[in-house]
């Protein structure tokens, strides 16, 4: 089993209107694509996928909030699949498409709730 650990960034421009409970469901949102992009790489082929962040640390400057976080990526893809060659590449663009699907989902609700 392999653990794959990438820190990532997102800035944020006016993030007053952005609480817990609505960061908790873009994030929710953002594992389902990241499944979904699973699927369309190796169909049902793997043993083990698991995917979780850590929020580490919340920078507040003058453009608004930086925030930083760990994203660990648990993937086994069945040795069976001849994908499992690729689980490096496919780990990093299934934690890029939780991290773009977080970025978009928050400007997307910042627009829509911006005053």
């Amino acid at each position: 089993m392999v653990v794959y650990k990438f820190r990532k960034k997102i800035a944020i421009q006016n993030a007053a209107h952005l609480t817990e409970g609505v960061l908790a469901d873009i994030i929710e949102k953002a594992e389902e694509k990241s499944y979904r992009k699973l699927i369309s790489e190796v169909g049902r082929r793997f043993i083990v996928f698991l995917i979780d962040m850590d929020l580490s640390r919340i920078e507040q400057n003058k453009n608004g909030v930086l925030l930083i976080f760990d994203l660990k990526v648990d993937l086994e893809i069945s040795p069976l699949s001849r994908k499992v060659a690729e689980q490096d590449r496919i780990a990093k663009e299934i934690a890029d498409v939780f991290v773009n699907e977080i970025e978009r989902e928050i400007n997307k609700f910042l627009a829509k709730n911006s005053i």
